[in-house]
C-alpha cells in the first residue's frame, strides 16, 4: 500500500471544477479500482462492508449492491408511502424517519474519500411521484442565486441525476435558497447546458427548504412527478445523489453516492433506485 498526491480534472456541464491537490491511497490501481474489483468479488446482492486495511487512509464503506447483467451497482431501497408527505422541509412524517438514509458519500473519482461537510439523502415513492430529501451542512461560501436555472452548482447545490433510456440523463438541483435548476441531457446533445435548461422543466415539481435552529444545516424536501421524466422509462431507475459545494479557496467538494468518474453524470456507474412496496 502507498499514498500519493495527484491532481484530478472534474467536469460539470462542460466546466472544470477545481479540486486542487488530492490525497488518495491505493495499491497500483488505487482505491477506486479496488472498490470495483471487490464489488465484483462479493458477487451477491445485499449489504457488504469494505475495509482496505489499517495501513491505508481509505474510508470504510457499507452499502447494498445489486447485479444487472454482468455489472454490480449500488442499490437504494426506496419505500412506498400511502400518504404523500407534506413538502415543508421538516421530514417529520414517520415514512421519512423510516426511510433508508444514505450517508456513505464519496467524491468524484474518489469513492473512498468522504466529503468533510455533512450530507445525507433519502427518497420515497407512490405511483405518481418520487419524494426526495437531502440534509446538508450550511455552505461555507455565500449562496446568492435565486433565478431558476442559474448555475447553482458553482456555489452550493444538492442534486439528483436520473439515467435516460438513450444514455442521456435528467438532472435536478436545489440550493439552500430553494432555487431550482432542472435539465434534460439527451445522449449526444451538442448545445450549452443553459439552452437545455430552457427546453425542460419538471412539471409539478414542488420543494421546500428548512433550516436547523442554529442555522448549521439545511433540509431540502421535494416532490418530482414520475411523468415529468418520459425518457427514463426503464425499471428500475438508475440514479445518483450528489452535492456540488464550492469552498472558500475556490476548490470544490464533489460529494457523490455512486462511484462516478470525471463527472456526476457518469451514467454507467449510477446506482439503482429500487421501488419497494
Amino acid at each position: 500500500m502507498f499514498v500519493w498526491i495527484v491532481k484530478l480534472g472534474v467536469w460539470h456541464h462542460g466546466q472544470p471544477l477545481k479540486l486542487g491537490r488530492i490525497a488518495s491511497c491505493g495499491m497500483r490501481a488505487g482505491c477506486a479500482g479496488m472498490m470495483i474489483c471487490l464489488v465484483g468479488v462479493l458477487g451477491m446482492a445485499g449489504w457488504h462492508q469494505m475495509s482496505l486495511g489499517a495501513d491505508t487512509d481509505c474510508h470504510v464503506i457499507r452499502f447494498p449492491v445489486a447485479k444487472m447483467g454482468n455489472t454490480f451497482m449500488l442499490q437504494y431501497a426506496c419505500h412506498r408511502v400511502n400518504r404523500p408527505p407534506n413538502i415543508d422541509g421538516e421530514l417529520s412524517e414517520l415514512a421519512w424517519q423510516e426511510a433508508q438514509v444514505i450517508r456513505d458519500f464519496g467524491q468524484i473519482d474518489r469513492p473512498n474519500d468522504p466529503p468533510a461537510l455533512y450530507l445525507e439523502a433519502r427518497a420515497l415513492w407512490d405511483p405518481q411521484n418520487l419524494y426526495l430529501a437531502f440534509v446538508a451542512d450550511a455552505s461555507p461560501v455565500p449562496v446568492t442565486m435565486t433565478d431558476r436555472n442559474d448555475a447553482l452548482f458553482n456555489q452550493c447545490a444538492v442534486e439528483l441525476f436520473v439515467a435516460c433510456d438513450d444514455g442521456g440523463y435528467y438532472e435536478v438541483e436545489f440550493n439552500p435558497l430553494n432555487t431550482v435548476l432542472d435539465l434534460h441531457f439527451p445522449a449526444g446533445a451538442n448545445m450549452p447546458w443553459p439552452e437545455l435548461a430552457k427546453n425542460f422543466e419538471v412539471t409539478g415539481l414542488r420543494s421546500a427548504v428548512n433550516w436547523s435552529k442554529d442555522q448549521s444545516r439545511w433540509t431540502l424536501e421535494a416532490v418530482l412527478p414520475f411523468g415529468s421524466f418520459p425518457a427514463a422509462s426503464g425499471k428500475p431507475w438508475r440514479v445518483n445523489f450528489a452535492r456540488s459545494q464550492c469552498l472558500p479557496d475556490d476548490s470544490f467538494e464533489t460529494a457523490t453516492w455512486a462511484p462516478v468518474r470525471s463527472e456526476f453524470a457518469d451514467v454507467r456507474n449510477f446506482g439503482i433506485l429500487q421501488l419497494v412496496e
